[in-house]
């Protein structure tokens, strides 16, 4: 399965549970020629670009440069699976008073998913440039995002 019939499929389906979005995304094979136009890097931040966005999902590819990681955050109301296309992810789940509960590394073609109110960061900690297809169900709307070093809760966006 490609990265359209992928989109085909999310098309077709009310909304997806976290099981069936890895299981999707798992064997759905992504290539960087296959989102090549929704590459791009920030020297300052890990960039967000949209791939496609339906009603019941959307499809995001993040870029992240060396040292770039997300703000320690969750989902809200959506389940997130997502794709490593390039480089190495690094995963710290926390849990709700932001204790850190581990952390594992994402390979080429690993999978990683969350559910709505689960708290974590993605982190590129290697040296190479890091790609990751991220698949929504619902649309992201709001997520709540943490402050790590006072475990209070910042804001939603």
């Amino acid at each position: 399965m490609d990265i359209n019939d992928l989109i085909s499929c999310l098309e077709t389906s009310p909304l997806l549970s976290l099981d069936s979005l890895n299981k999707l995304l798992f064997q759905t094979t992504i290539t960087i020629k296959d989102v090549q136009g929704c590459i791009r890097f920030n020297d300052e931040d890990y960039a967000r670009n949209s791939l496609y966005c339906g009603m019941n999902f959307e499809i995001l590819i993040l870029c992240w440069k060396p040292n770039q990681q997300s703000p320690i955050h969750d989902h809200a109301q959506s389940s997130c699976a997502f794709k490593v296309i390039e480089g190495t992810a690094t995963e710290t789940k926390y849990d709700n008073e932001l204790h850190c509960q581990g952390q594992r590394r994402l390979l080429l073609g690993d999978t990683c998913t969350t559910e709505g109110k689960d708290i974590h960061r993605i982190a590129n900690l290697e040296d190479g440039n890091l790609i990751t297809v991220h698949v929504y169900s619902p649309p992201l709307s709001n997520i709540s995002l943490y402050d790590e070093q006072t475990t209070a809760w910042i804001y939603e966006i």
